[in-house]
């Protein structure tokens, strides 16, 4: 049916043609003719089918047909979100193109009041406002409903899901005239129904069956969010994409995946609740003129949405309610176009799934790179298992898959990991690989434990560290079997120790090797006569370690010189008893005349 066929004003019929629509969609079709006979309506229809148009073409044409004097709205557009407001401001503001006198206002909180307040001052017919802004200017007295004709809740299911049940039954109780109250929701739950009870009279129910055919609907399968990063960047580099909207779970998130978006090239924004209103304006500015490819959202910043340009819908993460999910696809489709949904699913989503084929009695096709990878990997494990013709080679696949089927989810990912490390080794590497693998499995249970305890310690260490700990294993492999014993037992007796006596241990470590190789030889000397001497003599000397570092810098000095000064006399002490012994030795052999002596002396 035409727009023409509808009884329509004729400018309203003019605004239209100019915007290039002319065959009504199904909800225009039943909706409109309703409104203009003034009955309530309960209209369900999915989103992108054309609901603004059903009620605010039949409204306008009403407000045209009997003029009010006085000051208020005439039409009052009730909906959950500051961006769905713009939009429908827009779409008003378009229809009334050439109707003179018509005037539309949009109110919505996170931007000032003076310049709202302002707009209320002025003549207007036409108020588009989120709940809890609206209250807040009824209850300063700067609206009046004294001439209100309709009533309107657009997105009523979505108004509900964000607790605005109580705001919206305190609206209705503020306007004081007879009126007509229409309902438009893309899902009719208990809730909405309800609501329609208490606000709609004898309402009049038009549900428009969800079209199947204008959306293709895909699923990938992933594994973690790695995989899901990886089938992202495959999308987008085979999909034709014109504008895509990606939705994810959190806010933070909708940021993160964002900057990693541009750091690639795209030409991508975020849009959540935490950006400014003003940000957020200009955000959906720019993507509606094609300044920007990808948008990142959550639930609520997207809803309202409507650019024919969006070919893809991709769920980054699946909803938790089917409503959600039916709202964000329905931003692509719109009006008899065609799109594509994607959607990642992760073991989780199993359930919505499910109720998801079972709503839109549409068979969520894998996509074409999870579903092809997969096969992929079947073929070549079965091409490998063939070719072993080993009966236990056979059976240590079996019993290799078979555990791993067993494991946990962050087990099975590491095992994956270590098979992609392994693959990409060298083949002397990969031989060492397989010797380890065989020594441990000869090692006893408490062995395994050590080696898995260090081999975590190693994973958990910097790159660093990792190269230190790589040059004592060759270096260990290097040695005889006495020094091997000799640093098996110095570890053992390591771990046993204190984390006091560790560190000092470590520091002690750090301190040799930062040293020259001759105090290195000295440090090994003193080692060993500390090991030679008695137990209350290691004692007295450990007391004196202790004792000297408890000191202050200027005290150690002191105690350096005074034990050169020390040595020093020791040495002197040397000198002359040697002499003494030599004059000594002389002395014996006999007289000495008194030149000899001197010539002795000299």
């Amino acid at each position: 049916m035409t727009f023409k066929n509808l009884n329509l004003h004729s400018k309203i019929i003019q605004a239209i043609e100019e915007m290039k629509y002319e065959i009504a969609t199904p909800i225009q079709e039943q909706a409109i003719p309703e409104i203009l006979n003034g009955k309530d309506l309960c209209a369900s229809a999915q989103t992108g089918t054309g609901k603004t148009a059903a009620f605010l073409l039949p409204t306008l044409t009403k407000i045209m047909e009997k003029p009010l004097r006085g000051k208020g709205p005439r039409i009052l557009i009730l909906v959950p979100t500051r961006e769905l407001a713009m939009q429908v401001s827009r779409e008003a503001t378009k229809y009334s193109k050439y109707l003179k006198m018509v005037k539309t206002v949009c109110i919505y909180g996170g931007v000032p009041y003076p310049m709202q307040r302002r707009d209320l001052h002025r003549p207007y017919d036409i108020l588009v406002a989120t709940p809890g802004r609206l209250i807040d200017h009824i209850n300063s007295g700067r609206i009046k409903f004294s001439r209100l004709q309709t009533f309107i809740l657009d997105e009523a299911d979505r108004m509900l899901d964000m607790g605005f049940i109580d705001d919206v039954r305190l609206i209705s109780e503020a306007i004081e005239t007879e009126h007509q109250t229409l309902l438009f929701s893309a899902t009719l739950k208990k809730a909405v129904k309800n609501l329609v009870k208490d606000l709609l009279k004898d309402p009049v129910d038009i549900t428009i069956p969800m079209d199947k055919g204008n959306i293709e609907q895909r699923i990938h399968t992933v594994r973690n969010l790695d995989h899901k990063l990886e089938l992202l960047d495959k999308v987008l580099d085979e999909e034709e994409i014109k504008q895509a909207i990606i939705f994810t779970s959190t806010k933070i998130y909708a940021d993160e995946l964002k900057y990693q978006l541009q750091d690639k090239g795209h030409r991508a924004q975020a849009l959540h609740g935490d950006i400014p209103q003003g940000k957020r304006t200009r955000t959906i500015a720019q993507f509606r003129q094609g300044k920007t490819d990808l948008l990142i959202a959550t639930d609520v910043a997207a809803r309202g949405i409507d650019i024919p340009k969006i070919s893809h819908i991709i769920n980054f993460d699946l909803p938790n309610s089917i409503d959600d999910y039916i709202h964000r696809i329905g931003r692509t489709g719109r009006i008899g176009e065609k799109g594509l949904a994607i959607s990642f699913a992760s073991p989780k989503d199993r359930g919505i799934l499910f109720d998801l084929e079972k709503l839109t009695g549409q068979k969520l096709l894998p996509s074409r790179s999870s579903g092809n990878r997969r096969d992929d990997k079947k073929k070549r494990f079965s091409n490998n298992f063939s070719r072993k013709r080993n009966s236990s080679n056979r059976s240590g696949d079996r019993d290799f898959r078979n555990n791993f089927k067993r494991k946990s989810f962050s087990d099975r990912d590491n095992d994956r990991d270590s098979s992609r490390n392994f693959r990409g080794k060298s083949s002397s590497s990969r031989d060492d690989d397989r010797d380890s693998s065989r020594n441990f499995r000869g090692k006893s249970s408490s062995s395994r434990d050590d080696d898995r305890d260090s081999s975590r310690n190693f994973r958990g260490k910097s790159s660093s560290s990792r190269d230190g700990d790589r040059d004592s294993s060759r270096n260990f492999r290097g040695k005889s079997s006495s020094n091997r014993d000799d640093d098996r037992d110095f570890s053992r007796n390591f771990r046993g120790k204190s984390s006091s006596n560790r560190d000092d241990d470590r520091d002690s470590s750090r301190n040799f090797r930062g040293k020259s190789s001759s105090s290195r030889d000295n440090d090994r000397d003193s080692s060993r006569n500390f090991r030679g001497k008695s137990s209350s003599s290691r004692d007295n000397d450990r007391d004196s370690s202790r004792n000297f570092r408890g000191k202050s810098s200027s005290n150690r000095d002191d105690d350096r010189d005074f034990s050169k000064k020390r040595r020093s006399f020791k040495d002197k002490k040397d000198e002359r008893g040697e002499k003494e012994s030599n004059e000594r030795s002389f002395s014996k052999k006999g007289p000495f005349n008194k030149k000899a002596k001197r010539s002795f002396r000299t």
